[in-house]
Formats: C-alpha cells, structure tokens, sequence
C-alpha cells in the first residue's frame, strides 16, 4: 500500500448524507444513468458536499459518504489554491477555480505578461506546490492561460500554504498602450521614387501586430 493511500485511509469517516454537508470525499463517486448508459464520475475525490447534492446523492443509492476529515492546522486542496490565487492574481488577469485543487489565470485582455520568475521558483522549491506560467515579458492574447497552480496532495498542512502565501506575488498582463510612430525618410533616390522604400512596409506590418 502507497504512503498517500495510507494517509487518505487514516483520514476516513463513514457519514449519514446530511451529516456529510461541507465534508470533502474520500473517493470519486460515479453515477450511472440507465436511459442514457452513461456511466461516469459525478462527484470527484475532494469535493465538498452541498445540500443541494443530496438529491443527486440518493439517486445513486448513495445513503452513506465516506468523507475526509482535516484535523485542525490541515488545509483542503481547494482552500489551498484559493489562498494563494489570492497573492498571484495581479492586473490584467482572471482566475478560474478552483476544481480538484488547481486554480488557472487568463489574461483578461492582450498585452505583456509581467510577473517575477524567480518568485515562481520559490514556490516551486516546496515540492507540495506546482506552478506553470508562460515565459514572463511576451505578449498575450485576452483570454489565453497564462498560468496554472495546485497543491500536490488532497491536503496540505497550514505551514505549507502560509510559506507560499509569504512568497506570491501579482502576475497581471499589462496593456498595450496605443501610440504614434513618426518615420524620417532620407535620401533623394526615395523622395523622387527611384528606389522604393523597403523599411515602411516592414514597420507597417510590426506596428500592425
């Protein structure tokens, strides 16, 4: 038996389904739906309960959950992520999230992404985190992700996010800002149109992008 199921088993607790409302699962939970054959998971590992989910629950013959249950000082994966979105989300950028423990950023309109990468790698040092970004300083596109982050485990421990929450700093895209470009063309050859100008199309097309 692997050490993460070990400690997933030793945190275990059978509940009533209303005595399970606010707990996260022990397990995927999957449902299957006779006039349409689907058969698939419908409630992942780590999800909270809602009571509005107790109806769905007792569809699937579901009388009894088995639930984690975090001791004082343990952090859920989702609680997680929302913590330290709240130190990466800058200017500029969306977070979408979190599911299963990971939480993403979008750019929010086009534009250069700043951010400080070694900040990124500090986090990353702890190995109950990983952050993916894009290179910082290029440009984006709105609505692309520009970063995604999680915890690693089910749960963390509350020195585990607090180290990550010290070191988060803002990752926002910056705007394009629209300004005028003045071009001198010299050489009488060009005025009187004997040689035709190479460089304007070509700033053209990069003021274009």
């Amino acid at each position: 038996m692997s050490e993460t199921l070990q400690k997933v088993q030793s945190k275990q607790e059978i509940l009533a389904l209303e005595e399970a409302v606010g707990h996260p699962l022990a397990h995927d939970l999957t449902q299957v739906i006779p006039a349409t054959h689907y058969k698939g998971p419908r409630f992942k590992k780590g999800y909270v309960v809602k009571e509005e989910d107790l109806e769905t629950l007792r569809s699937m013959g579901r009388e009894h959950l088995a639930i984690l249950h975090l001791d004082e000082g343990e952090v859920h994966e989702d609680d997680a992520a929302l913590r330290l979105a709240a130190g990466l989300t800058g200017v500029g950028v969306d977070c979408e999230g979190p599911g299963e423990g990971k939480c993403s950023l979008r750019a929010e309109h086009r534009g250069l992404l700043a951010f400080d990468a070694e900040m990124v790698h500090a986090i990353n040092a702890d190995s109950e985190w990983i952050v993916a970004t894009l290179p910082p300083h290029i440009p984006v596109e709105q609505g692309e992700v520009v970063a995604s982050f999680r915890i690693r485990p089910l749960w963390t421990t509350e020195e585990h996010v607090a180290a990550a929450e010290a070191l988060a700093e803002p990752i926002g895209v910056q705007p394009f800002l629209p300004l005028k470009t003045g071009l001198v063309t010299t050489g009488r050859e060009l005025a009187e149109g004997r040689v035709e100008d190479a460089f304007r199309p070509r700033l053209e097309r990069k003021l274009d992008y």
